[in-house]
């Protein structure tokens, strides 16, 4: 049996603020890590739109697909990459985490940061395995619980929708035994 590998990675949004922890400073380790670990697929989260060029550039072998949070599809995304010689794209679509999915640049409100939270799907057939995968970014709300927990439900009711397999990867901002990471158990 062919075996699949994953890997999930808040690269930390590039902020000039960090000084000498910046993404620019960072980036040849980011790729050091990515070449040594040699995952199938990963899941990226906190990318903004010149680290996803740079990654883009730097990982020709990979296949890289997502769009912005933002109402134009602009900003940070939940980005996605795969190795393009061992898995093919059937299907991709971005969900924004609020009453209105399809919106981009939508939010619950009430207790949730200003920032839009948003989900990548794709489905994947990598080219040893018979059938196709579901994998699934995500970047829930870093502010507010209850945003989180609606985020987590809606991720949940997505995935009881589609039959395959899947994968959930993300930056889920809770702790191990919150309601908001305890939903997504199944």
């Amino acid at each position: 049996m062919s075996k699949i590998k994953i890997m999930s990675f808040n690269l930390r949004y590039d902020n000039e603020g960090d000084g000498i922890n910046s993404f620019t400073n960072r980036i040849d380790r980011v790729l050091e890590v990515i070449s040594k670990e040699s995952a199938d697929v990963i899941g990226f989260q906190e990318v903004l739109p010149s680290m996803r060029d740079k990654l883009r550039t730097s990982l020709s072998d990979y296949c890289m697909v997502s769009c912005g949070r933002g109402k134009n599809l602009d900003g940070e995304s939940m980005l996605i990459g795969f190795k393009s010689d061992k898995v093919e794209m059937i299907s991709c679509e971005s969900f924004w985490l609020s009453l209105t999915p399809t919106i981009p640049g939508s939010r619950y409100g009430g207790d949730q940061s200003g920032c839009p939270r948003m989900f990548t799907s794709v489905l994947l057939k990598h080219c040893d395995v018979e059938n196709p995968f579901r994998f699934i970014n995500t970047h829930l709300d870093h502010v507010g619980e209850n945003a989180r927990y609606y985020g987590a439900m809606q991720l949940v009711q997505y995935i009881s929708q589609h039959q395959e397999k899947f994968v959930l990867t993300g930056d889920f901002n809770a702790e191990p035994d919150a309601k908001e990471i305890k939903i997504c158990e199944m």
